[in-house]
């Protein structure tokens, strides 16, 4: 079987059971569902996000986003999941000896897309395999519509910690290994561009077709080519604004953190902040500081932790690369079960500071009981040259790092184990071998970065979608 070139991995709010079904009712039945909202050419998968964009008096409007949906509508095609709009429709196909199934999908004004599925593959959930399908897609293309390529795809469904994860594989077969070596501006590359960013586009909107809540999404890239590359960073600027990818899920559980205590703690930081300033180093803000507002830096990694595969051990180690005086990490001790907490700042005032809040932080019973020595919780030091492989989770408030700092950081970050997740300030850089090595995602972050002491900046994130941070999954 050919290589893989991409993924897209939706995590749902919905039992594996019921997505496999409406998998099922899609892919051997030519059946995408339909589209509720019928006034917009294109599926409209991320209606919510949208929403909240505008709500947020953002620079786009609603019209701006619209047009772009109706230019994408131009280009686009069926790719086996795209739900149906008034004037399309679905029929079988002939079959041929090697097919299970096979259908056609036209979309209105436009050739049909052949959709034929060459197997299938079912477990009982019980376990942590998956029910899916290999499919081989043949899209209409050039001038009417009268030649036609050939993609081939994996779908697949398997329970997920907070419900299910729907995946779509892009694999590299005769159509895309022709597009390696091509300049960015070759017809065909152009092509092979907007069905990668298609995978992802109609698989969220037969996902709201269904009534499934789209919690996360997570987009991998296998391959070097670089028009991928350059597909896989348009697909993540695409939703990094707003409140996240949908949001939280619609049946979201209580934090797991404690919020009263998150809470207290940040009062009592915050007003410690100023006796642990010397002379030389005042208090700087966020940016210059890497500081982090307690409770919405929890609420993000509430998420993270909520939603991490078993396998990935994910409160084995937090750390901080850049710590400051400490906020993060006091954070991720004092309300989640991580059995080590770190913050690598190479500082030695800001170190210091740290140091003394850490005394204060045992001194006033957030520690938990544990034996916390702060000189082991900070740690002087550069992070290039500081041992973080064994981290679950890291964070790099890295908004004002330049470039080339950013970029060593993400190589030395492919070190860490499979399921690690990292948060960075900063997009990383667009190097096949980072981009190979995560599965990737940008929002905006669920909360407030505290440029200062000054309480009319502190406002929540409904009025804030700033700064982006990104997540990184190591594969």
């Amino acid at each position: 079987m050919a290589k893989e070139l991409l993924a897209v991995r939706l995590v749902l709010d919905a039992p594996p059971e019921k997505v496999a079904a409406a998998l099922d009712k899609a892919l051997l039945h030519g059946d995408p569902g339909s589209l509720q909202k019928e006034d917009l050419p294109m599926p409209d998968p991320i209606l919510l996000e949208w929403q909240e964009f505008i709500r947020q008096d953002c620079t786009f409007s609603s019209e701006a986003l619209r047009h772009g949906a109706k230019d994408v509508e131009r280009h686009s095609c069926s790719l086996g999941l795209r739900p149906l709009c008034r004037g399309d429709k679905a029929s079988p196909l002939p079959l041929q000896p090697f097919d299970d199934f096979a259908f056609e999908v036209n979309l209105a004004k436009r050739a049909a897309s052949r959709i034929r599925v060459l197997g299938r593959w079912t477990s009982s959930f019980e376990d942590d395999s998956a029910h899916g399908f290999f499919l081989k897609v043949e899209v209409p293309f050039g001038p009417e519509y009268l030649q036609r390529i050939q993609l081939s795809q994996l779908c697949e469904v398997k329970r997920s910690s907070v419900g299910s994860e729907l995946t779509r594989r892009l694999l590299c077969d005769d159509f895309l290994q022709q597009t390696r070596h091509e300049d960015m501006k070759d017809s065909t590359v152009a092509i092979a561009r907007l069905h990668s960013f298609m995978i992802e586009i109609e698989a969220r909107a037969w996902a709201i077709c269904h009534g499934f809540a789209l919690i996360e999404s997570w987009r991998g890239l296998r391959e070097d080519y670089p028009w991928a590359l350059k597909s896989a960073e348009n697909a993540v600027a695409a939703y990094r604004f707003g409140s996240g990818h949908s949001g939280p899920a619609q049946k979201e559980v209580w934090p797991l953190f404690d919020t009263g205590r998150a809470q207290s703690l940040s009062e009592g930081l915050f007003e410690m902040l100023p006796a642990v300033c010397n002379k030389r180093m005042e208090l700087q803000g966020a940016l210059q500081e890497g500081n982090v507002e307690v409770e919405s830096f929890a609420s993000l990694l509430d998420r993270i932790c909520r939603r991490a595969d078993s396998c990935a051990d994910i409160f084995r180690r937090f750390v901080d690369l850049g710590s400051g005086r400490g906020m993060a990490v006091f954070t991720a001790h004092a309300l989640f079960p991580f059995r080590s907490c770190v913050g690598f700042e190479i500082s030695p005032e800001y170190n210091e500071s740290a140091r003394l809040l850490a005394q204060w932080y045992v001194k006033e019973g957030f520690a938990n009981g544990m034996h916390v020595l702060p000189d082991l919780m900070f740690i002087q030091g550069d992070v290039l040259t500081e041992d973080w492989s064994d981290a679950s989770v890291v964070f790099a408030n890295c908004v004002t790092w330049p470039s080339t700092l950013v970029a060593a950081v993400a190589r030395k970050a492919l070190r860490l184990r499979p399921g690690a997740v990292m948060i960075s300030g900063k997009r990383l850089p667009s190097e096949a071998a980072v981009m190979r090595g995560f599965d990737f995602r940008g929002e905006a972050c669920l909360g407030d970065w505290t440029p200062s002491l000054d309480a009319s900046v502190k406002v929540r994130s409904r009025t804030l979608g700033i700064p982006t941070n990104n997540y990184f999954r190591i594969c």
